[in-house]
C-alpha cells in the first residue's frame, strides 16, 4: 500500500495536480495513524489477557491449596478433640483414684500430644512476589489476604507457638517426674500413688485441656473462614470468560437460552378474535 500512494504521488507532483496529491497524502496520514492505533490496542489486549491468564491461574492454585487446608483443618480438629476427651479420662481417673490398669497408659499418652498446623501456602506465596493487585476483584482479594495475613497467621503464629511453648517450658517438666514412657509408647506412672497425691499434675492436666479447647476453637474458626474464602475464589473462577476477548472485538452474538422454552405465536385469522389464540 505505501508502493501504491508513493507512485500516485510521484505522478501528481510531475502532473502538477497539487490537490488531488494533497488527498492522497491525507489518505496517506490516516493510513499510518489507524496503523499505529490498531497495533496499540492490540498490544494493550495482549498485555491484559496475559494479566487475566495469570489472574486465573493464581485463583486456580490457591483453590487447590485451600482444598488442601480445610482437609488438614477438620482432620486435626478431630484429632484434637479424641485427645480433648482422652485428657478428660485421666483427669476423672485422677480425681476419682482409680485403679491404675495397663489399657490406661494409652489414655494417658494420648493426652499429652496436639496436631500442630501445616497449612498450605506455596500459591499464596507465590501471588505475594507477583503483587496481590494482580487479583482484580477487590472483595475477592481482600478476603485472601485477610485468611492468609490474619487467621492463618494467629493460628500458627500465636496458637501453636503458645502450645509449643507450654509443652517445653511447663508441660514435660511435671510429666517427666510422675511418668515414664514404655518401649511400646505407651506410658506408665513411675509412682501411681504419689501421681494421685500431686495437685501440680492434676493442675497441668487441665491446662493441658483448656489448651487443647483453644486450639480447636481456633482450628474450627479457620476452617470455616476457608471455606467462605474457597467458595469465593471459586464463584470468581466461575464468573470468568473462558475466552478473553478484546476491548475492540465486535460484540459477540447472543444466543437463545436454550433452557427457556421457546414461544411460537400465531397470527389471528380472518374473523377469529385475538383473545382465542
Amino acid at each position: 500500500m505505501p508502493f501504491l500512494f508513493r507512485g500516485i504521488r510521484r505522478d501528481s507532483v510531475i502532473m502538477g495536480r497539487v490537490r488531488q496529491y494533497f488527498w492522497y497524502a491525507i489518505g496517506e496520514v490516516v493510513l499510518i495513524f489507524f496503523g499505529i492505533t490498531l497495533a496499540l490496542a492490540f498490544d494493550d489486549w495482549s498485555q491484559e489477557r496475559q494479566l487475566h491468564e495469570q489472574q486465573v491461574a493464581s485463583l486456580q492454585d490457591l483453590a487447590e491449596n485451600l482444598r488442601g487446608n480445610i482437609v488438614s483443618l477438620t482432620s486435626n480438629s478431630q484429632t484434637d478433640l479424641e485427645r480433648l476427651e482422652r485428657c478428660r479420662q485421666v483427669i476423672l481417673q485422677v480425681e476419682e483414684r482409680l485403679v491404675w490398669r495397663p489399657e490406661n497408659g494409652e489414655t494417658f499418652n494420648s493426652c499429652r500430644y496436639w496436631t500442630s498446623p501445616y497449612l498450605q501456602s506455596a500459591a499464596y506465596d507465590s501471588l505475594k512476589t507477583r503483587g496481590t493487585d494482580l487479583i482484580a476483584n477487590r472483595s475477592v482479594r481482600a478476603s485472601i489476604v485477610e485468611l492468609y495475613e490474619e487467621s492463618y497467621a494467629v493460628l500458627v503464629g500465636d496458637i501453636d507457638r503458645e502450645q509449643w511453648g507450654f509443652q517445653d517450658g511447663v508441660f514435660y517438666p511435671v510429666w517427666n517426674r510422675h511418668i515414664r514412657t514404655l518401649p511400646n509408647g505407651n506410658a506408665e506412672p513411675s509412682n501411681y500413688n504419689a501421681l494421685l497425691d500431686s495437685e501440680e499434675f492434676l493442675n497441668l492436666l487441665y491446662s493441658r485441656s483448656d489448651f487443647l479447647r483453644r486450639s480447636i476453637i481456633r482450628q474450627e474458626q479457620t476452617l470455616e473462614k476457608t471455606r467462605n474464602v474457597l467458595s469465593v475464589i471459586e464463584d470468581e473462577l466461575e464468573h470468568q470468560e473462558p475466552e478473553y476477548s478484546p476491548a475492540f472485538a465486535c460484540e459477540r452474538p447472543r444466543v437463545a437460552d436454550s433452557r427457556r422454552p421457546s414461544v411460537t405465536r400465531r397470527t389471528a385469522a380472518p374473523g377469529e378474535s385475538s383473545q382465542s389464540l
